[in-house]
C-alpha cells in the first residue's frame, strides 16, 4: 500500500516546477579547417520544463528548433549559400541547493545544411550528435520582482555522425566525427509579474566543436561553431 501511495505522488512531485515557452534568435559563425567560412542568423523557438525546489530533486527537459540562411565562402573564395536547420532535445537530473542547481544528463542535436545556388556544391549534410551534459543553474533575487542568474553547461560528444547526400558523383555516405567538448553560458534576467507567471530575457553564448576524423571516401573536416543569441520566455510556475 505504501509503494502504491508513492507511485500516485510521483507525477505531482515531478509536475511541480516551471514550464516556459518562447522565441529565440541567434547569430552563427561556422568555420571549417578546409577554409570554409559562413555566417548568418537563425530564428526559432524553444520549450522547457524545470523542477526547481530548494533542497530537492531537480528534473529538466527542453527542446528547441531554429532555421536560417548562412552566407560565406570556401578556401578558393567561391560564394557559399546554404540553409541551416538546428534542433535539439535534452534531459537532465540533479539536485537544487539554495541559489544553485547541479545537474548531469543526456542530449541529442541535429543540424541540416543544404547548399543553394550560387554555391559550387550541391551537397546536403545531416549532422547528428549525441552527448553527455553537466553543469549548473543559479538564480539570485535583485528586487522583489526581479532576479537574474548564471547558467553554464559542458557537453561531451559520445557519438557524432555526418550524413552526406545529393552527391552527383555517388550515393549517400556517413562519416564519423571525433568527439570534442561543447560549451554554453546563459545569463537570464527574470521579472515576476503575477503569482504564477514571469517573463525572462536570456542572452547566451555557445561553442560547438566537431573533431576531424579519417573516413572513406571522405575525411570529416574539423568544424567549429560560434553562436551568440537570446531567448525571450513566458513561464508558468506551478
Amino acid at each position: 500500500m505504501k509503494k502504491f501511495y508513492l507511485v500516485l505522488l510521483l507525477p505531482s512531485y515531478l509536475l511541480a516546477g516551471v514550464l516556459s515557452i518562447g522565441p529565440e534568435a541567434y547569430y552563427v559563425e561556422r568555420t571549417r579547417a578546409s577554409g570554409t567560412y559562413q555566417s548568418g542568423v537563425l530564428y526559432g523557438g524553444q520549450i522547457a520544463y524545470n523542477r526547481l525546489k530548494k533542497w530537492g530533486l531537480y528534473v529538466g527537459l527542453d527542446g528547441y528548433g531554429a532555421s536560417g540562411i548562412l552566407n560565406g565562402h570556401n578556401i578558393k573564395g567561391k560564394t557559399l549559400r546554404s540553409t541551416l536547420t538546428d534542433w535539439q532535445v535534452e534531459g537532465r537530473i540533479g539536485f537544487t541547493f539554495p541559489y544553485v542547481t547541479l545537474f548531469s544528463g543526456y542530449g541529442y542535436l541535429e543540424e541540416q545544411i543544404n547548399f543553394l545556388e550560387p554555391s559550387p556544391t550541391t551537397f546536403h549534410y545531416r549532422d547528428t550528435i549525441e552527448y553527455i551534459v553537466m553543469g549548473f543553474l543559479s538564480r539570485f533575487n535583485i528586487r522583489s520582482h526581479f532576479s537574474m542568474g548564471l547558467n553554464a553547461k559542458a557537453k561531451w560528444m559520445t557519438e557524432g555522425k555526418s550524413h552526406i547526400s545529393n552527391d552527383p558523383r555517388g550515393g549517400p555516405v556517413t562519416l564519423l566525427m571525433n568527439n570534442e567538448w561543447q560549451y554554453r553560458i546563459d545569463l537570464p534576467f527574470n521579472y515576476a509579474f503575477e503569482k504564477y507567471f514571469e517573463a525572462s530575457f536570456s542572452p547566451f553564448y555557445e561553442f560547438r566543436h566537431y573533431g576531424a576524423h579519417e573516413s572513406y571516401p571522405y575525411v570529416f573536416v574539423d568544424t567549429e561553431y560560434q553562436i551568440w543569441g537570446t531567448q525571450i520566455n513566458i513561464a508558468y510556475c506551478f
